[in-house]
Parts: C-alpha cells; structure tokens; sequence
C-alpha cells in the first residue's frame, strides 16, 4: 500500500528536485579553462619546487634542449635527441620531437 503524500511533503520534494536542476546546470556553464587550470597547476609546482629547494637550470627554466640533446641531434641521432629530450622534459612525444626539429630548423 503506498503511503499518501501531503502537499507540503510534495512541495518540498518538487523544490528539492529544481534546487539540484539548477546547481546542475550552473556547474556546466562554468566551466575551467584549460588555461586557468595550467595557470593553477603551474603555481602547484612551483610551490613544490619552492618548498623542496630544488634549483631549476637556466635550461629547465627555458624548455631548451640540453647540451647532450643537441649535440645527438647536431650528429644525425635525431630519434636518441628526442627520447633523451622527452625525458628530461618530462613532455609528450609530439612536443619533444617539435622542439628537436626546431632546434634543427634553426
């Protein structure tokens, strides 16, 4: 047997209901850019960094590629300066191989 509702019970859940309707939609029209999410990642690290007392080389600090990155790069061993480069930067692979091939491109 179903238990019988009043119509402030009902009220309430029918409030309830358009409360959660609209905190739903207000989050999806909000939403965080890719560039404040970089923005607040890259204050994370440095906090971290900071914190650990890690010095960064002028390199690191720049995204170049290291003496020994290029200097495989400089000999023909272009596919060895990316892998090193990749790991040393931590990047992905299409960012350490544009950063090579530019640094071959001139």
């Amino acid at each position: 047997m179903l238990a019988a509702f009043d119509g402030t019970e009902i009220a309430f859940w029918v409030w309830s209901l358009c409360i959660v309707a609209w905190l739903l939609s207000a989050a999806r029209q909000q939403p965080v850019s890719g560039k404040k999410k970089l923005r607040r990642l890259e204050a994370k690290v440095d906090a971290i960094i900071q914190h650990l007392g890690i010095e960064l080389s002028e390199e690191m600090m720049q995204g170049g590629l290291s003496e020994e990155v290029k200097r495989l790069a400089d000999t023909g061993q272009k596919i060895a300066a990316i892998k090193l480069h990749r790991e040393e930067a931590t990047l992905g692979l299409k960012e350490t191989k544009d950063d090579v091939e530019s640094y071959l491109g001139g």
